[in-house]
């Protein structure tokens, strides 16, 4: 006997039909008529399972006797696969699998975890193929399936017509991402002769045959604007249909984008918003272009993209781009050159100058705006609201920016991992750090590359233009402005308040983690935040004039600024604006020329903000001027504000400390000055005021185009 093989000891699989009636009720949820077919299945053969080491055995048969059935895909055999298939061990682009064995591949793929760095939250969907329903039934008894069956990211398909369903639902939706690689865990399911790169030619042939019909009634349909009736139309002409395209994956600018939206729709116009519906869909042209085609909008709004970079639109609706961040694609020649006559942007007042007179893009065709905000969306509660109790604190501060200046320095030194690095940011940090050691601040980005080209002379390290463009992402956007608030929260640390960070991270910093209450998780909790603290702080080496300042004005909450030189950049702007005006100055020459005492103060002042000097730059400072007139403006606090912002704004340590002291003991001067600095705000940067002036903009110009055309049209025959 000792040569025997060990005994199986069955059980029925009936003894799992709890776990069978949750997957199926799970599967109901979205496939109702698959999970109506397994639960009214009746199978051919009375099933059992047994345990084998960590696998499951299946057998079949009646009480005399069960019938072990072959496997051919262990648990081991199904995590080696998905080795092979995913060989960095994340998940990164969508799989076919036709056919299972006992569920163990289907297991692995879907926990597996996903990996889209140009898509952070996608998750590639998987395609799962399976013929054989009896097969399915079992395999939904021996799993517990309830996550994975009520996923849409799971795509499945059962049954003899399986696969014929997978085919056609590639051409049906165009947002879900065709499989690139496959298993064929059951062969018979594939059609002879069929590859999956035959099947993805199959597939991309019949999208592109339904792309180019939908662009050609779209081009019918923009064939019937012209200047003229863009102009009607949009000065009050009736309401318009306004499409605005984002992303799932950019959180903020889904944000802004549904926001911008919501706008419109105050203003009485038709909206819609094209974004993925499920985090396995990617948006591609011929979504987009279905979706023109349906909607046929008289406006499409986008943000940090162009119409030239987007497939599907039509060309000849009007088509307007907030530039809100810096995109390669954007900042170019290339992308000035591709603009059309009905392409618009909207952007700061700083980066028209960049994108205007450096770049080409069309001057009449550019909005200078703030990223705007929704006052709807943030409104005071009552004084009595029971849900702001929990809030109430002397001083708050809402940011993400937890993470200590020495600990990203550390991290890229350890990333990069060679002498010459760590020697080089070493020197580089070490200068940054002793002026904030000494309770100064560094703003003005030159002053940051000055830094950065000393650190390369004193770590004898050689520079070249790419290495100094990388250094100042890494530390005018992250190391300075670690140590610009941390500053800031340091001042305030030693003062014995009811001091309160929120964000990701703060538990973790050594120095502040006292101070941690978690991150603000949504848009409710931010208003709650905003108006129980005593005191919001905001500190940012790029300005007050910032969305969260704003929003949290309109929630009821009182704002302590860092003051930053740019914030008051603006008065200065406006004093030798004025006084060009008034001498008659129209050029850098003449402006240089002049010797007037109270000019050459200013223009030193010009210089110790911007730390180098206004007229070397690719457009005129005369350009500058005009531009930061014509907007009002409005990308400087200090202008914004007035009066309001000197007595809200600090820059040292004593400041702070007396302002905090003053303000807390003073409720009534913190709500005076907070509505003070809200009508401002309601009147110049809200979504509603920039959609206006968008609107209006775009009529004009095509105003002007139509008159051109039609004088064009009456001298044409003199010509001739």
């Amino acid at each position: 006997m000792d040569g025997a093989a060990p005994r199986i000891l069955w059980t029925g699989i009936s003894l799992l039909e709890s776990r069978f009636l949750a997957n199926v009720e799970a599967l109901a949820r979205r496939l109702p008529e698959l999970a109506r077919r397994l639960k009214n299945l009746t199978p051919k053969r009375v099933y059992h399972i047994a345990p084998v080491g960590d696998s499951i055995q299946l057998g079949a048969g009646s009480g005399l006797g069960v019938t072990a059935l072959t496997h051919t895909l262990g648990p081991m055999t199904a995590k080696e696969l998905a080795r092979k298939l995913y060989p960095s061990g994340s998940c990164d682009q969508p799989v076919l699998v036709a056919g299972e064995d006992m569920g163990w591949l289907w297991n692995c793929l879907y926990q597996l975890p996903c990996a889209a760095p140009l898509a952070p939250g996608h998750r590639p969907p998987l395609f799962y193929v399976i013929g054989d329903l009896e097969r399915l039934w079992v395999l939904v008894h021996v799993h517990d399936w309830q996550k994975l069956l009520a996923d849409t990211r799971v795509r499945l398909f059962a049954g003899e017509s399986a696969f014929a369903e997978f085919r056609a639902a590639l051409r049906a939706n165009a947002a879900c991402p065709w499989p690139r690689i496959s298993v064929a865990v059951d062969p018979s399911l594939w059609p002879a002769g069929l590859t999956i790169d035959g099947l993805i030619q199959e597939s991309a042939g019949f999208a592109n045959q339904r792309l180019s019909q939908v662009q050609s009634d779209l081009r019918a349909y923009a064939d019937s604007f012209t200047p003229q009736s863009i102009a009607e139309r949009y000065r009050g002409g009736g309401p318009l249909k306004v499409l605005g395209i984002t992303s799932r994956y950019t959180t903020f600018l889904q944000y802004s984008m549904r926001g911008w939206l919501d706008a419109f729709a105050r203003l009485g116009h038709q909206t819609e918003l094209l974004i993925e519906t499920a985090d396995h869909e990617l948006a591609n042209n011929l979504v987009t272009a279905e979706t023109c085609a349906r909607f046929k909008p008289d406006l499409i709004v986008m943000i940090d993209h162009s119409r030239a970079e987007m497939g599907g639109l039509p060309q000849g609706v009007p088509m307007a781009m907030w530039a809100q961040d810096y995109m390669p694609k954007i900042y170019s020649r290339e992308g000035a050159a591709a603009q059309g006559a009905r392409d618009y942007v909207l952007g700061f007042p700083y980066e028209k100058m960049r994108l205007v007179h450096e770049m080409g893009y069309p001057g009449d065709r550019y909005l200078t705006a703030t990223i705007g905000m929704d006052p709807n969306r943030f409104t005071p509660r009552r004084a009595d609201d029971p849900e702001l109790a929990r809030y109430v604190c002397d001083v708050a501060f809402v940011t993400h920016a937890s993470v200590p200046a020495e600990q990203i320095v550390k991290e890229q030194i350890d990333r990069n991992g060679t002498p010459e690095a760590k020697r080089l940011l070493g020197a580089i940090f070490e200068q940054l750090r002793a002026v904030y050691d000494s309770d100064r601040a560094v703003v003005a980005p030159p002053a940051i590359r000055r830094i950065i080209e000393q650190g390369f002379i004193d770590s004898r390290t050689q520079p070249t233009p790419e290495l100094v463009q990388q250094l100042m992402g890494l530390f005018y956007m992250r190391v300075n402005d670690a140590l610009f608030r941390h500053q800031s929260l340091r001042w305030l640390a030693g003062l014995g308040i009811d001091l309160r960070l929120y964000g990701r991270g703060w538990e973790n910093n050594p120095t502040f983690k006292r101070f941690a209450r978690g991150v603000a998780n949504h848009q409710g909790e931010l208003s709650l935040i905003y108006q129980a603290s005593r005191i919001n702080l905001h500190a940012s080496p790029l300005g007050s004039l910032h969305q969260r300042v704003m929003e949290g004005l309109a929630s009821g909450g009182f704002f302590l600024l860092r003051r930053g030189d740019g914030d008051i950049a603006g008065r200065h702007y406006a004093r030798l604006w004025d006084f060009c005006q008034r001498s008659g100055i129209t050029t850098d020459q003449q402006l240089r020329a002049c010797t007037d005492p109270e000019l050459q103060d200013t223009l030193r002042q010009v210089v110790d903000i911007h730390q180098c000097d206004p007229f070397a730059e690719k457009y005129t400072f005369m350009q500058l001027l005009q531009t930061m007139h014509e907007c009002d403006y409005l990308c400087s606090a200090g202008c914004v504000w007035g009066s309001d912002y000197d007595e809200t704004s600090f820059n040292s340590r004593a400041e702070l400390e007396a302002k905090v002291t003053s303000f807390l003991g003073s409720p009534s001067e913190r709500q005076r000055l907070r509505q003070s600095m809200l009508q401002p705000v309601l009147e110049r940067f809200t979504y509603e005021k920039t959609s206006s002036r968008l609107l209006a903009l775009i009529a004009a110009d095509q105003a002007r185009a139509a008159a051109q055309s039609q004088a064009s049209m009456e001298v044409a025959p003199l010509a001739a």
